[in-house]
């Protein structure tokens, strides 16, 4: 909280109504706020040291302090102060579904604003926010330092939409205040160098205050009974007090004495008297304000400002997507979009001005295997480096992969070199991606080095992206094979798979060794070279983990089915990603191991080696599993429409797909999943 005064009594009066505990964290508010919450009981004042605008530091200090405050069981509810509780919301149907909710569970409710126009709101009925968590105690938050989600969530978090229970939120409605509140925003992203300077302009300035306006030609009647009942209990909810100027805008004018305001002078902040505002402040006696006048930005600024948003506009109107579309130079791609066809340009210009043959050199010094994704990925198409091996005994089989999936390729005898390539596209690992990160590793990242030291006379993309190909050509390979119809790449490419979502990936990635004259293919089937075969545990092995949480079983049915299967021994396993959810599947059955975060990925191959069964979502466990010939129950999420499909594409004889399919709209319950477990 800092400087809201003006609606804090209302929020308090308010949420005092149903809460048991409202913990405040101050942050040096010059107003008559904290003497506000000295008068309620159930506020716990907290003061934040930190002057500094971190909204990462501060939704994890309010955590901390509600778990060490309150004991749980315990439901947190992280509100602004001038967002609050519909008065119809505790007499909802949603609100006793909530009280009973599992631990874990992240609670969204609809966030309606206010407008200036008294009486009326805009409605997000289709857009809910995740505003609340069931609190485990366990799950750690996360948060960016700017706009980020307040509450602990991990991607396989239950969800559970509140639509009955409204929070109002009373902060658009103050015309003024959301402007000095986009002013700072804007300011704050530049200092951080969160967002470029269109989409600064784009979010904060003119173009956002037109489109406020324009949604609240949408504006909609509040309805009474948001209002009544608090209104009945003697809170005032409906006036709004504007001000002449805000804290936001004196901390623009901080920045500007740090900075120095010619750094912002192509942020939309300067329809505003900024230096009428200094003037004021001196006089009062505020300290942190700029010696010198303010200069606002000269003509030219301003028109490299306007010309920015005028690119944006004419970017977003319908008839620039035929502009875009002449722009492809790969038109037959139906998947290929504008910017994507531009790469591809890049790409295809480049092949002319870098080593290229027209014919497969027949007995190659060596090759290199481009698979800079996940491990599921990996595993999948490690069958090539045996069809590899087998039609070029003598050349050196180079695979390229990320650092996470070095150990996956251990011990493999169909590869001899194994060097880390950490690019920063197609994989979870790498962060950030985009294309100029992309770009920047291709142009000056070390490892291509490496590459390019290993004298690759073949060189293969086994997901197929443009970016790939500017790899191998920037490693110097002159022969080069790639995907025809997924990602690009394509047009420098002398040879390439044609993608095609019914063939199985592992299946596809051996193309490129019929491509190249193999004919001889080993079973289409994930390999791991393990030091020592495990004895048999006997045990079921649950890997919850997975890379989208929408592609996942819900981990409240694996909590489920946990205690479904009291009495048969069972093993958690997962990345630390999943500590907190593996936690929570030991918590649901006595006897349950939890190796969540504690074993490296070979001895996590190790324990899938000498299971009995595995359950897991679409991942690494399923094609491990099939590795080892270990019978695996393949639980899809309610975003995979066809279970058959996914099978096809990704599955294995051993593995059971179970999901969403032709004549079945629902995933499988844990009822269903302990039926099959009994039969295998």
């Amino acid at each position: 909280m800092k400087n809201e005064a003006w609606i804090l009594e209302r929020f308090l009066e308010v949420t005092s109504r149903f809460a048991d505990m409202i913990i405040i964290a101050d942050q040096q508010s010059s107003d008559k706020g904290p003497e506000v919450c000295a008068r309620f009981e159930k506020v716990k004042f907290l003061s934040n040291p930190n002057a500094a605008f971190n909204e990462a530091e501060r939704q994890v200090f309010l955590i901390e302090a509600a778990r060490k405050l309150s004991p749980g069981p315990r439901i947190l509810l992280a509100l602004d102060a001038d967002e609050i509780l519909a008065a119809d919301a505790i007499q909802s149907p949603d609100w006793n579904t909530m009280l009973s909710a599992p631990q874990g569970t992240v609670l969204y409710f609809e966030k309606p604003d206010l407008t200036p126009a008294a009486g009326y709101c805009i409605r997000y009925r289709d857009n809910l926010q995740p505003l609340g968590f069931v609190d485990d105690g366990v799950t750690s938050h996360r948060p960016q330092k700017i706009h980020s989600i307040r509450i602990p969530t991990v991607e396989n978090s239950p969800r559970l939409m509140l639509n009955g229970i409204k929070i109002l939120h009373y902060g658009p409605a103050r015309k003024k205040a959301q402007l000095a509140k986009n002013h700072y925003y804007s300011v704050l992203e530049n200092v951080a160098g969160i967002n470029p300077v269109h989409r600064r302009r784009a979010f904060y300035g003119e173009a956002q205050s037109r489109w406020q306006s324009l949604k609240f030609r949408e504006k909609e009647h509040v309805p009474e009974s948001w209002l009544k009942g608090w209104e009945e209990a003697g809170i005032e909810m409906r006036s709004i007090r504007d001000e002449e100027y805000y804290w936001q805008e004196i901390e623009v004018i901080r920045a500007f004495a740090r900075d120095g305001a010619r750094r912002f002078w192509l942020d939309d902040i300067w329809n505003f008297d900024w230096e009428a505002l200094r003037q004021r402040a001196l006089r009062l006696g505020v300290t942190g304000m700029p010696d010198t006048p303010i200069v606002p930005p000269p003509l030219g600024f301003r028109l490299v400002g306007k010309g920015i948003d005028g690119l944006r506009r004419v970017t977003s109107i319908p008839g620039f997507a035929r502009i875009k579309k002449g722009l492809s130079y790969c038109r037959k791609s139906r998947r290929t979009g504008w910017k994507r066809s531009l790469l591809e340009l890049v790409t295809k210009l480049c092949s002319f001005v870098t080593p290229c043959v027209s014919k497969q050199i027949l007995e190659p010094h060596a090759i290199f295997v481009l698979r800079n994704n996940d491990i599921g990925d990996l595993l999948a198409i490690t069958p090539l480096f045996e069809a590899l091996k087998k039609k070029f005994p003598t050349a050196k089989i180079i695979a390229g992969v990320g650092s996470w999936n070095l150990d996956v390729l251990k011990n493999n005898p169909f590869v001899d070199e194994i060097l880390p390539v950490n690019a920063p596209w197609h994989n979870q690992q790498t962060k950030p991606q985009g294309l100029f990160s992309a770009l920047r590793y291709i142009l000056f990242s070390g490892e291509i080095n490496d590459i390019t030291r290993g004298r690759c006379a073949i060189g293969i993309d086994v997901l197929g992206s443009a970016f790939g190909s500017l790899l191998l050509m920037r490693a110097g390979i002159p022969f080069r094979l790639g995907v025809r119809g997924y990602a690009g790449g394509q047009s420098a490419a002398q040879r390439c798979v044609i993608y095609d979502g019914n063939v199985h990936v592992g299946r596809a990635a051996m193309g490129f060794a019929e491509l190249l004259g193999a004919t001889d293919l080993p079973e289409n089937r994930p390999q791991i070279y393990l030091d020592e075969q495990p004895s048999s545990s006997g045990a079921i092995v649950i890997a919850q983990g997975g890379g989208f949480a929408e592609k996942c079983w819900p981990l409240v049915n694996y909590m489920e089915l946990v205690r479904l299967l009291a009495g048969r021994k069972i093993i958690v396993i997962g990345g630390k990603n999943d500590v907190a959810a593996g936690a929570k599947l030991a918590s649901a059955g006595a006897g349950i191991e939890d190796a969540t975060g504690k074993l490296s990925l070979r001895e996590t191959f190790g324990v899938i080696a000498a299971s009995a069964l595995v359950i897991c979502n679409s991942s690494m466990a399923m094609h491990a599993a099939a590795a080892f010939r270990k019978p695996s129950l393949v639980l899809l999420g309610d975003w995979i429409s066809s279970a058959s499909a996914h099978a096809a594409q990704w599955g294995y004889p051993e593995s059971r797909v179970l999901g969403k399919d032709r004549g079945r709209d629902r995933i499988y319950s844990p009822e269903e999943v302990l039926e099959l477990v009994k039969q295998q």
